[in-house]
Parts: C-alpha cells; sequence; structure tokens
C-alpha cells in the first residue's frame, strides 16, 4: 500500500483538522515514530492540540495553527485572510523540501486546503487523503450555483489560489481532491491504541448508575433553534428523574449549551476525544447527531442511542440525511429512539439489569 512506501521518506507532517481525527493521527504517529521524525498541525480547534499535548508525544512538531475570523463583506478583512494564509505557509510549511503530508478531509477547511495546494508543487512532497468521515453519498447535491455562492468560492480561491467547489448543501468549499495527484486510503481503527491512550474518568460516588451524554449547541441548520434548548433541558431532567447519574460531554469546540449546565452531575473535559473515554462504568451512550456516538455503537463498546428524532428538525431533508450519516457511521449499529415513552422503556429495562 501507499502508506506503507513512507520509508521513502525523510518527514512525516500530519495536518489534524477535526476531533474525529485524532485516533487516525495517532495511528500513524505509533507506525513511523520510531524511524520518521513527525511534525503535527492541528488545524483551529484548541481542544485537539490540548489533548495531544497532554500525550507527551515524541514529535519534532505539535503546533495548533488558528484561524481568524473573516468577514467576507469586508475587503480588509478578506485582503487580512489572504496575508494570514500566506504567513501561516511561510511561518510552518515553507522549509519542507521532502516528506509525506497526511489530512483528513476535503470539506469546510480552506487553510488545510491551501497547503496541500501549495504542498502539491513540489515534486518531493508525496500527500496521502485518509478519509474516514467524507463519505457523501448521503448529502444533497447543490442543483444550482446560487450567486452568493459563486462570489463566496471566488473570494476563497482569492485567499487561497485554489479553485474550490460547492457539489453539496453544505458542504463547501470542497477540495478538488481529484484535481491533484493525491493517493486516496483506508486506515483501520485500533481498539489496542485505545487503551493504551485511554482517559480515565474520575466520576462522583453514586449509587445511581451513570449514563454518558454528548451534547453541543444547536445546529440550526439540522434542529429547530427556537425549540432545542428547552427540549435539551426536558431530555436531561426526565433521564435525572429516572434515576441516572448525567455524565456530559460538550463538543470539542463549540463545548455545552449554558441551559444545561446546572442540571449535570458531572462533565467531562470537552477537549478528551470520544474514543478515548475510558467506559466501564456506564450502563448507555446516548447522543443526537454527533459521529462521536458512532464509535461506541460500532465496536459494540455501550449500548448506544441517538435521541434526534425527539428533537424538531429545522430542515427535514438534512435532519434525515444526518440519520443515514450516523447509520453508515455505526455499521447501523446505532439505535433511534422516537419518543419520551420509548425513552423510559430503555432505562427502565436498564434499571431492572442492574438489580
Amino acid at each position: 500500500m501507499f502508506v506503507e512506501q513512507c520509508e521513502n521518506f525523510e518527514r512525516i507532517i500530519i495536518l489534524c483538522q477535526a476531533p474525529a481525527d485524532i485516533p487516525y493521527v495517532l495511528i500513524l504517529y505509533e507506525k513511523y515514530r520510531e524511524n520518521h521524525p513527525i511534525s503535527i498541525y492541528i488545524i483551529n480547534i484548541e481542544g485537539m492540540y490540548l489533548f495531544l499535548k497532554g500525550l507527551n508525544l515524541s514529535v519534532e512538531y505539535l503546533t495548533l495553527i488558528s484561524n481568524k475570523p473573516t468577514s467576507f463583506k469586508n475587503l480588509i478583512s478578506i485582503l487580512s485572510a489572504r496575508n494570514r494564509i500566506n504567513q501561516i505557509w511561510n511561518d510552518y510549511f515553507s522549509n519542507y523540501n521532502s516528506g509525506l503530508v497526511f489530512f483528513f478531509s476535503r470539506f469546510e477547511d480552506h487553510i488545510t486546503s491551501s497547503i496541500i495546494h501549495r504542498f502539491s508543487k513540489s515534486p518531493t512532497i508525496n500527500i496521502e487523503y485518509i478519509s474516514h468521515y467524507d463519505d457523501s453519498d448521503y448529502f444533497p447535491k447543490i442543483k444550482f450555483k446560487s450567486l452568493k455562492i459563486r462570489i463566496l468560492l471566488l473570494i476563497y480561491r482569492f485567499i487561497t489560489n485554489v479553485k474550490f467547489e460547492a457539489k453539496m448543501i453544505g458542504r463547501y468549499p470542497e477540495f478538488p481532491v481529484n484535481n491533484y495527484t493525491i493517493k486516496k486510503t483506508k486506515l483501520s481503527f485500533n481498539l489496542d491504541l485505545v487503551s493504551k491512550y485511554e482517559y480515565k474518568i474520575k466520576l462522583p460516588n453514586n449509587q445511581n448508575p451513570y449514563v454518558l451524554i454528548f451534547i453541543s449547541p444547536c445546529e440550526c441548520t439540522i434542529f429547530d433553534s427556537y425549540k432545542y434548548d428547552d427540549e435539551l433541558l426536558k431530555l436531561i431532567l426526565r433521564i435525572k428523574q429516572l434515576g441516572f447519574t448525567i455524565v456530559v460531554k460538550g463538543h470539542p469546540r463549540m463545548e455545552l449549551p449554558s441551559c444545561i449546565k446546572p442540571n449535570i452531575n458531572f462533565e467531562i473535559p470537552s477537549y478528551i476525544p470520544a474514543e478515548f473515554l475510558q467506559t466501564c462504568d456506564f450502563r448507555m451512550c446516548i447522543g443526537l447527531n454527533t459521529n462521536a456516538i458512532c464509535h461506541f455503537a460500532k465496536n459494540k463498546i455501550l449500548p448506544t442511542y441517538s435521541v434526534m428524532r425527539m428533537f424538531k428538525p429545522s430542515d427535514k431533508s438534512l435532519f434525515e440525511v444526518n440519520i443515514k450519516f450516523l447509520e453508515k457511521q455505526s455499521n447501523g449499529e446505532i439505535l433511534f429512539i422516537n419518543n419520551y415513552m420509548e425513552l423510559e422503556a430503555i432505562m427502565n429495562n436498564s434499571m431492572v439489569s442492574i438489580q
């Protein structure tokens, strides 16, 4: 396989774009750390940087590259964004003369796209695209590019020199990976890696069973923002009334909605990737549309449920797309709860199994 040819290259350069990339970053680290200098660049999410930094990895560089907000209605802001891209390249990547570069997603990440675009011009740099969540089969296609989308793509091209695409609703700018000499491959998830880097949770002493819940602020393109917080609070209070200890982990970038904080028993640091949580004390795992819960379902670590259908959608088609995406990512192992009657039956059965 192409990845195994890495012995021909002097350096390994890994661009970590999302929390779900971290297990694969560590797979690459374990594979190549003994014979190759490794540099890991975290794109824009401080939590990922904090987690990897806490592992004390033996790497050449472990660096957080932050994005700065850009107003596309402001010419000065657009020029500043272009200068920022050039500065990132000059500060971190311009001195690489050879190596193997890994990245994980072609969607909605103009910083990584600009870096890959520039690396692709070097004949001594090889690029590997490890796609583990970029499955786009279920996302609705853009049938007609509006003037707004066309202008946005032109601005991104001005900033990065990348001729981006917009093929799917809500998933642009898209890096045109097929226009480059880039090898696409898959990596198998390694459960042994999880045990090596496992994060041990110091839960409060409590006689009630623990339930692990993944929560993030409302995604307005999927859920009704006017109903979301109320529905979320109602869910948390009902699970608590059923006799469970509420253990919550927020989104690594957006963290937790403030409305639920007074009603939870314990909060896991949001920057800890779901895949590395110690789970032996939990009875079940619950989430909405987060990809994090797929790990527990697919690997049959915990009984795992999505409560998406208990929330009001803002866009029914995107809502159903997300459900299909969860089913795909979990190999069909996630169970969907439709209403409070089903929720109470599941949790009551879990209580009975404890006794």
